[in-house]
């Protein structure tokens, strides 16, 4: 082996030795920075139990308005479905025109005030969240 691989050699090891040297002291902690990150963390737990409450709230309310949105709109699919039917049975073409008119005008009315209703539920949730994840500040 020759000289200058022994002082590579040697001068890795001393890097190696430092390193780790560097990083077990590094680990080490005083148990005044342990204990204030014991104390951080309950107060991260409490603002987390507080906040999946807050948050499981909100969710099944928006999901109680997405399930009555999607009833009130299949419901008008369905009252569309059987005005067209009717009109279809009609012989006048003009009283079938105003049949198909007249239940598509219903349709978006009942479409609209069932958006209408969602978003106002949606809001409220949003707002109800918001009051409580201020509450949540522990």
């Amino acid at each position: 082996m020759t000289i200058s691989k022994s002082i590579a050699i040697v001068g890795i090891a001393g890097v190696v030795a430092i390193l780790a040297f560097g990083m077990s002291a590094y680990a080490k902690e005083s148990p005044r920075k342990e204990a204030k990150t014991h104390e951080i963390s309950e107060k991260a737990s409490a603002h987390a139990v507080c906040m999946q409450s807050a948050i499981a709230e909100r969710e099944n309310s928006i999901i109680a308005a997405m399930n009555t949105y999607h009833a009130a709109l299949v419901s008008a699919l369905q009252v569309r479905r059987d005005a067209f039917t009717a009109a279809l049975s009609l012989t006048d073409k003009q009283a079938r025109k105003d049949a198909e008119k007249s239940a598509l005008v219903a349709f978006r009315t009942s479409r609209k005030s069932a958006s209408d209703k969602f978003k106002i539920a949606r809001k409220a949730a949003s707002d109800e969240f918001a009051k409580d994840r201020k509450a949540c500040k522990v």
